[in-house]
C-alpha cells in the first residue's frame, strides 16, 4: 500500500512557475501518511498523447515474507527544504538501498540559492546529496544511479558543464548518470535537480 512507497517521481504538465508546482506537490503530499517516500516532481511542457496532465512511478518494497520493512531517514540540520509543508523525505533507507528525494539547490524556506546560475547550484546541490549519504553512514561512492534533470536551451555546452562538475565529486569507477534537459524546472530560479539511488556493502 501507499505506506510501502519508499520513492515516488512525478511529471505533469507545467510551466515552470512555484503555483504549478504547489498544484502537484499538494495532492501528491497528502496521499501519505508522515514520513513519506523521496520524492521528484518536474515538469513538462505539453500535455501527454492521450491528454494526461500527470503521470508517476513508484517504488514500493516489502519484505519476502510480506511483512513491512523498517525505514531510516536522513535530514541533516540546515538542509533545504520545499517552500511548503510536505511528507516527503530527503533520504529513505530500506535495507541496504538509499533513496535520495530529488535534490534542489534551495533553501530552508523553499527559495532557489545562485538564482539561475547552474554551475554554483551544481555545486551546491551535490553537497547537499553528499550531506544526506553522510547521515546514513554513506558517500557518494556508494550511490550506483543518479539521474539529473536540467534546464537547457538545447545546447551542448550546458551539458557539458553540468557533466564536468558533477564527475569531479566522484572516484573513477563512478556509478551510472543520466542527463535530461527541461524546458523549465519546478520552481523559480532553479537550474537542475538531481536523484540517486546508492547501495550500501551488505555487512558479513
Amino acid at each position: 500500500d501507499l505506506d510501502d512507497v519508499v520513492k515516488l517521481n512525478t511529471w505533469y504538465v507545467g510551466f515552470g512557475t512555484d503555483e504549478d508546482w504547489r498544484k502537484a506537490a499538494r495532492i501528491r503530499s497528502e496521499a501519505f501518511r508522515f514520513p513519506g517516500p523521496g520524492a521528484t516532481g518536474v515538469p513538462a511542457p505539453s500535455r501527454y498523447p492521450d491528454g494526461g496532465l500527470i503521470r508517476q512511478e513508484c517504488w514500493a518494497m516489502r519484505g519476502v515474507d510480506g511483512a513491512r520493512l523498517p525505514w531510516s531517514l536522513s535530514w541533516p540540520k540546515g538542509h533545504w527544504h520545499w517552500p511548503m509543508r510536505v511528507t516527503f523525505q530527503q533520504g529513505v533507507k530500506v535495507g541496504d538501498l538509499i533513496f535520495l528525494g530529488g535534490q534542489y539547490a534551495c533553501d530552508v524556506q523553499g527559495r532557489a540559492q545562485a538564482p539561475d546560475e547552474p554551475e554554483q547550484q551544481t555545486r551546491i546541490t551535490m553537497e547537499f546529496i553528499k550531506a544526506v549519504l553522510a547521515g546514513f553512514g554513506a558517500t557518494l561512492d556508494d550511490l550506483v544511479k543518479t539521474t539529473c534533470f536540467y534546464k537547457s536551451d538545447g545546447t551542448p555546452e550546458a551539458l557539458h558543464a553540468n557533466l564536468a562538475i558533477r564527475s569531479g565529486y566522484f572516484r573513477d569507477p563512478a556509478g551510472a548518470t543520466t542527463s535530461v534537459p527541461l524546458a523549465t524546472m519546478g520552481l523559480e530560479g532553479l537550474m537542475l535537480e538531481i536523484e540517486g539511488i546508492a547501495v550500501l556493502p551488505s555487512k558479513p
